[in-house]
């Protein structure tokens, strides 16, 4: 597991002493500025890439819970059968006695 990042605030960055205005200081400003932003957008694009793989993983996550819930129901309703069968051939039988079924299912959700 990655450790905790610490959020940065987005306040801008202060220099110690204050420059005079000049053309050069506004030329800074503005590549600062656009420094920011290009980092921002990154991030920005970085986090929708991470959405992407967490709702892809969450598809696949319930697919797979919706498959063996189905299998789970369908082994269900086949021992039921059998048990139904079995129940049919013992009343046939007076004297036989009958089996227990060891399969009994219960839904259980896992959280992670």
């Amino acid at each position: 597991m990655s450790s905790a990042r610490h959020i940065r605030s987005a306040h801008p960055k202060i220099s110690s002493m204050p420059r005079k205005q000049s053309e050069a200081t506004t030329h800074l400003e503005i590549y600062k500025l656009s420094v920011e932003k290009h980092r921002l957008q990154q991030e920005l694009h970085n986090l929708q890439n991470r959405e992407q793989q967490i709702q892809k993983r969450l598809e696949e996550i319930e697919k797979q819970s919706n498959a063996l819930l189905s299998q789970i129901t369908s082994t269900s309703s086949s021992s039921s059968e059998q048990e139904s069968s079995v129940k049919q051939k013992n009343q046939e039988k007076p004297n036989s006695i009958s089996p227990k079924s060891g399969l009994e299912w219960q839904e259980v959700y896992v959280e992670y």
